[in-house]
């Protein structure tokens, strides 16, 4: 069943034999068809392709690839042209797949897919066919559980490479190509490069999974012997691989890794739908293996190692748009090692949340702390937690490579491209982040012990500024001056906007110590 190789990157790269060629879904008929394989399978592959200049503030999706997986049949990959196709029967297709608890769903850092496909069915008449998903197992989570936390033997990094195509060349022998990742999804017909591009990244979810499985099954058994990989001849996918899968290692992969995942209603910060994840590795992978050697053993290279595999751009930022360009109000999450950065954003007027500080041996609540909120309040986690990044549990973080305080401030305003307002100083609670009200309150409305201010200040300063968070007042005090030089000062570093906005009358009025 494996295929010839045709030319020289046939050696090269990592894709389906010519047996498992996808089959093209353009039409009700066909769809229909489609319908009837999907919901034999035992285990689903999914990914989705679409422009890459989409219109849109989010991606679109306009091809869905779906391996699936039956012992009979064995691997059959469908590719569904969603503009050609009627959104409607599309979304009971998806919907019926989804919510099939007997069915195992496997995807690679899903939730843009996710997104894209909700984007690309909201036309449809029956509501979201992407409301709840069940089991599913993303890739990039369990690789990084296998590999990171439990040291999984027979499990590799993914290196430099990185992205789904780094894991494939790591654990699969080759890494997948990648020329057609760009081209135009939007156009029509879809070309044969194109079809095998997008075939190849749904089936090789499948042979990850299986290899997964085979090198957790051996680890489980303690077997002293080295894992190989997966023979893959002429690079190719063969059915053969995948013939350690079973009903039974599938019900335990779902059962140990599957999550639920639902798509809820509109987010209240940023006007977006929000991704609820329960169980599986979203419940198991913040918690260490007692079988695992501990993390701490691992001994770092050294700290620009650190700081240059940690240097990518986050692969999601709820604020901007595919561009990079800000689109609602920046939001950030600092994590127990930023704190100070977090007060140096809110000086600043940037809206900076940050953790509670915990002992190391709560690590794992402060790493679900971090995700949770940043999902649902469409924050970008900042951190200088390396064991975070390397678990790589959210899409959504920023590996902060200074060390100073003063330097962190002007390595996030130029990363995000922030606009430094001179409106905006101060105009924020550095203790809590909170807001200011409109206008000062007078000396008379507040009690020294309510709102912690000294009882000689509150009898010698007419009016103060109070946060609507925490109720802390400021003043204008002996300090305040001095303060205002050393902001002038930051100021001239970083880019300046000036003007505008509902306080372009109102001075700065946080008195700093």
């Amino acid at each position: 069943m494996s295929q010839k190789c045709e030319s020289q990157d046939d050696h090269k790269y990592w894709h389906i034999a010519e047996a498992e060629a996808p089959l093209l879904i353009s039409t009700d008929k066909e769809l229909e068809n489609a319908s009837a394989i999907v919901s034999k399978a035992l285990l689903v592959g999914i990914d989705c392709e679409w422009p890459p200049r989409d219109t849109g503030h989010r991606p679109t999706s306009t091809v869905l690839q779906l391996a699936c997986w039956e012992p009979s049949q064995g691997l059959v990959v469908l590719v569904l042209d969603l503009l050609a196709l009627d959104a409607t029967a599309t979304s009971k297709v998806l919907r019926s797949l989804f919510s099939d608890t007997n069915i195992l769903k496997v995807g690679y850092s899903f939730k843009s897919d996710v997104f894209a496909l909700d984007m690309a069915l909201k036309s449809s008449e029956i509501g979201a066919s992407v409301a709840i998903i069940e089991p599913i197992i993303d890739i990039a989570s369990l690789h990084g559980h296998l590999y990171q936390q439990l040291h999984c033997p027979g499990v590799h990094s993914c290196g430099e490479g990185g992205g789904l195509s780094g894991v494939v060349n790591a654990n699969l022998g080759h890494p997948l190509d990648k020329s057609q990742q760009c081209s135009d999804w939007g156009a029509r017909p879809l070309t044969a490069e194109q079809l095998r591009y997008a075939a190849s990244d749904a089936a090789c979810l499948v042979a990850l999974l299986s290899y997964f499985m085979h090198c957790w099954h051996q680890r489980q058994e303690e077997l002293d012997e080295n894992i190989e990989k997966i023979p893959v001849e002429n690079s190719t996918m063969n059915s053969i691989n995948l013939i350690k899968l079973c009903q039974t290692k599938l019900d335990v992969a779902a059962k140990d890794w599957g999550e639920r995942w639902e798509l809820t209603g509109r987010n209240q910060y940023q006007g977006r739908k929000k991704i609820q994840r329960t169980g599986g590795l979203f419940q198991h992978d913040l918690v260490y293996d007692p079988l695992s050697p501990p993390l701490k053993g691992k001994k770092m290279k050294n700290k620009k190692t650190a700081m240059l595999e940690f240097s990518a751009f986050p692969q999601t930022v709820p604020w901007m748009d595919s561009e990079k360009e800000i689109i609602s109000t920046p939001l950030f999450l600092a994590d127990v090692m930023l704190q100070g950065l977090a007060r140096q954003l809110r000086l600043w007027g940037f809206n900076a949340e940050a953790v509670e500080c915990v002992s190391k041996t709560e690590r794992h609540i402060v790493h679900r702390q971090l995700v949770e909120r940043a999902e649902i309040e469409g924050r970008v986690i900042l951190t200088r937690d390396a064991i975070f990044m390397r678990r790589n549990l959210s899409d959504q973080a920023y590996f902060v490579k200074t060390e100073n305080k003063r330097g962190q401030l002007e390595e996030i305003v130029e990363i995000f491209r922030l606009p430094v307002m001179q409106t905006a100083l101060l105009s924020r609670c550095a203790r809590c982040n909170g807001e200011f009200g409109e206008t000062p309150v007078p000396a008379n409305q507040l009690t020294a012990e309510e709102h912690g201010i000294p009882v000689g200040v509150l009898e010698r300063v007419n009016e103060f500024w109070v946060c609507l968070g925490c109720k802390k007042a400021y003043w204008q005090g002996s300090m305040y001056e001095r303060a205002m030089e050393r902001l002038g000062e930051a100021l001239q570093s970083l880019t300046v906007t000036g003007g505008g906005g509902k306080n372009t009358d109102l001075e700065p009025r946080l008195r700093l110590t």
